[in-house]
């Protein structure tokens, strides 16, 4: 069944302090429990502002996704504070709909179904990563605004989609594998792989293999119609590595730094 405990303060040395736990059914068959807690405390004393700062940017900022959802329409989804997280449960689809922004920083970890935008976008240094659940993308996924979204251990389904470094970075790492679609980037842009694996890519922009790291192709084809870069220009080993009969087409360059 559903319990919830809800205080509201009576007297004491707050302005408020309420709250609630809140436990409901949770998963397709309801045989586990979700736990909610909300509380907002108002306490009648100053605050250094330091230590305000520290409970503000400490705390997490998640938005969890309980059932099948759809975010639709022209607007936008700003994930804006580094520790923010969206995420979904019990195996249900988040689904980011055509001409609709996913953007900002922080994590997005639950399953992720993109047909409009998701873009780390937020500022220089920061990134939107994309872990945990594994994901799809018939729309386009990019980084601009000199930041970086990470894909970080998952699979991505890309048939149909994008990667797009627009004044970002996009980078491949932990394992994660990328299947079909294209890779794009603008002006000094680079999509850079980090181990990773690749499967079907056309690559019509700039693709680096990192040093010190080994990009498995795999497939049928890679077809190349941009550049990739094999290394930094150092002495440290970068390996791009084809596996079975996969065939490198494409007007490209393929070129080895190291």
């Amino acid at each position: 069944g559903h319990y919830q405990r809800i205080w509201v303060l009576v007297r004491g040395s707050y302005k408020r302090n309420d709250g609630s736990w809140t436990v409901v059914p949770w998963g397709k068959d309801q045989s586990k429990s979700l736990v909610g807690y909300w509380v907002d405390s108002d306490p009648k004393m100053i605050i250094p502002d330091p230590i305000m700062r520290g409970a503000q940017t400490g705390a997490l900022c998640i938005v969890r996704v309980v059932g099948d959802t759809r975010i639709g329409g022209s607007g936008g989804f700003l994930m804006s504070d580094a520790a923010a997280t969206l995420e979904t449960v019990g195996g249900v689809t988040l689904t980011n709909g055509v001409g609709h922004l996913l953007h900002g920083r922080g994590e997005i970890r639950g399953v992720l179904d993109n047909e409009g935008e998701v873009r780390s976008d937020y500022a220089a240094g920061t990134s939107l990563a994309l872990v945990m659940e594994n994901k799809s993308n018939t729309g386009t996924m990019s980084a601009a605004n000199d930041a970086n979204l990470d894909i970080d251990a998952i699979i991505l389904d890309n048939r149909g989609g994008r990667l797009l470094a627009d004044g970002g970075g996009v980078r491949l790492l932990g394992g994660a594998q990328i299947i079909g679609g294209g890779f794009e980037t603008t002006g000094s842009s680079e999509i850079r792989a980090q181990n990773a694996t690749l499967t079907d890519i056309v690559n019509l922009g700039v693709l680096r293999v990192a040093d010190s790291t080994t990009t498995v192709v795999t497939g049928q084809e890679l077809r190349n119609d941009g550049r990739i870069l094999i290394g930094l220009a150092n002495t440290a080993l970068a390996i791009l590595r084809f596996d079975a009969q996969v065939e490198l087409t494409g007007p490209g360059r393929l070129e080895l730094l190291n």
